[in-house]
């Protein structure tokens, strides 16, 4: 298989159509599609009402398509799909997409019609490094596509980079964090003009599945990208809790997902009741009651010589009681502790020992 090309062009409003056809030349788009194979345009509408950094534009759709038929590929399609998030037909017609495909008859497609395709599982011929497990129970994907070029259209949204995301083992980092530390492992790094950049790479972390649950899932694409003149949004709810983001970032709803742009004072967004985290034995540190008190030369007293007394100050850095150490020299314990006093020995009071187990259990935590 041949290394994919990466080509970036500079273009303007008066020319972007001839552009987009100059950038499909500079990155061999002729060489990279099979010629006799129907070419699907897959379009993205992250939200059906317009947003340039969230949709792709008309200008894209319709660069590319006089692209590929100047190239030579004259059977192309359109195909669409449904999401928890959008409405293909409100999205193809807002974006003024319709218009377009209908000048150049280029035929529109919905893959979740069976009358235009079928889901079916794909087998991949190879072993794969990351998509087997994203999908564990299998790949499906449209019987149309087998045997196709598949050419797809570009799309963005971000959030700030301080926005606080829950890792799988319950720690809190925020999303700079997890993308520049994502960038730095990684082994290759894009770099596009626009001073965004984007890699591969994998962190566990909770977000919420179609059916709306939260649970742990792994995030395997990472990008960072400059603000390039697009609205930025910050909301705050009742509770306190902020979100900044771009105005075309979706929120969850009471009536499904909304961009952030849309979401009106009072409206009510979802929020996580609560997040289970299995816990993780972790080790505990071993405590010792036993004072550690320097080496002392015992100085001789008036009735106790210096080696009777250094034999009492030994006995109690070992951790010998007081008490224990008066029966054994058959003194009073009032004496052992002004002999302890008078070399500025600090006393342990009343200390009892605790066994300290090595690591952390459900009975620990339920004891604590």
């Amino acid at each position: 298989m041949s290394k994919a090309k990466v080509s970036a062009l500079k273009v303007k409003p008066g020319t972007i159509l001839s552009d987009i056809e100059r950038l499909c030349d500079l990155a061999d788009m002729k060489q990279a599609l099979a010629p006799d194979a129907t070419t699907i345009l897959k379009d993205n509408i992250s939200w059906h009402y317009p947003f340039p950094g969230a949709n792709t534009t008309p200008w894209q759709l319709e660069g590319a398509v006089q692209a590929l038929r100047r190239a030579g590929f004259q059977n192309l399609s359109c195909v669409q799909n449904k999401t928890v998030v959008t409405n293909a037909f409100k999205g193809e017609d807002l974006n003024h997409y319709l218009p377009i495909l209908q000048r150049y008859g280029v035929p529109v497609l919905y893959n979740f019609r069976e009358s235009d395709m079928r889901w079916v599982e794909y087998r991949p011929k190879a072993a794969l490094h990351v998509l087997h497990k994203i999908y564990p129970e299998g790949i499906r994907i449209p019987d149309y596509f087998f045997g196709k070029n598949i050419v797809h259209l570009p799309t963005i949204k971000c959030v700030a980079g301080d926005t606080e995301l829950v890792l799988a083992d319950g720690s809190v980092r925020t999303i700079r964090e997890i993308v520049n530390q994502q960038l730095a492992r990684a082994q290759c790094v894009t770099l596009e003009r626009d001073r965004s950049a984007h890699a591969d790479g994998s962190v566990r972390l909770f977000a919420m599945a179609p059916d709306g649950s939260v649970s742990p899932f792994e995030a395997v694409r990472f990008a960072r990208s400059a603000r390039q003149g697009r609205r930025v949004l910050q909301m705050r709810t009742r509770t306190g809790r902020t979100l900044t983001a771009t105005a075309d970032h979706p929120i969850r709803t009471p009536d499904g997902w909304v961009p952030l742009g849309e979401i009106d004072l009072g409206s009510r967004i979802a929020i996580a009741r609560s997040v289970a985290i299995p816990g993780v034995s972790q080790p505990l540190p071993q405590l010792s009651i036993h004072q550690q008190i320097p080496v002392i030369a015992a100085r001789a007293g008036r009735r106790y010589g210096a080696d009777a007394t250094q034999g009492m100050l030994d006995a109690y850095g070992s951790g010998q009681a007081v008490t224990a150490i008066a029966a054994n020299a058959g003194v009073r314990w009032q004496t052992v502790q002004s002999i302890l006093k008078r070399h500025g020995v600090t006393l342990r009071r009343n200390v009892n020992g605790l066994r300290v187990p090595e690591r952390t259990s459900e009975d620990f935590w339920r004891w604590m």
